[in-house]
């Protein structure tokens, strides 16, 4: 009914809402959240019986909410994942460096916006992350930032008028592909 590792003492265990799913050396890493909790991100259970079970590790604060919705991984110990930061409206960035299932090897990334925002979707190619997501309140357009480092800095490439933004697709040429759920798409070429 749901995996994570709990449910190996607990099959009563309730789960959680599951937005991304990543594997990398064997083992199942995701997102996900139920939105009035802190931002969890999931890694492989170090439990005995454990299968595809997975460990919650609070990313945020305890008396904070957020929420994560995708992930990826270059390697068990680099990582970046990114969501909503519903506390405090702002996008929620974290990167790995270092053991996973350590909270200590996550580090919270400041995105240096002016503006309340949260993150849907990422694309990588190589080092180069590019997160796409919408201003708070919803309406208000979307937004698209790129990383060069792995999502420790970021730069805001916001063409004016964008619409929430949901998808992207980030090509080895560096050109960009977004969509938004209004239907609009935009390509961008460095």
């Amino acid at each position: 009914s749901t995996f994570r590792e709990e449910a190996l003492l607990d099959p009563e265990t309730f789960g959680v809402q599951i937005r991304r799913v990543a594997t990398v050396d064997g083992g199942f890493y995701a997102v996900g959240s139920t939105i009035a909790e802190p931002a969890q991100v999931f890694v492989p259970s170090l439990l005995a019986g454990a299968t595809y079970h997975l460990q919650g590790i609070s990313l945020q604060p305890e008396e904070e909410d957020g929420e994560l919705i995708d992930l990826h991984l270059w390697s068990a110990t680099e990582a970046v994942v990114v969501g909503f930061d519903n506390t405090h409206g702002e996008p929620l960035v974290y990167a790995l460096n270092g053991d996973a299932h350590d909270r200590a090897s996550w580090t919270r990334v400041d995105v240096g916006l002016g503006y309340d925002a949260g993150l849907r979707a990422l694309s990588v190619s190589g080092d180069v992350v590019v997160a796409v997501g919408e201003r708070i309140p919803t309406g208000l357009g979307g937004v698209i930032l790129k990383s060069e480092d792995r999502g420790l800095t970021w730069r805001d490439l916001t063409p004016e008028g964008v619409g929430p933004l949901s998808k992207v697709k980030l090509f080895e040429s560096g050109e960009l592909l977004v969509a938004g759920s209004g239907g609009e798409g935009w390509l961008y070429r460095p």
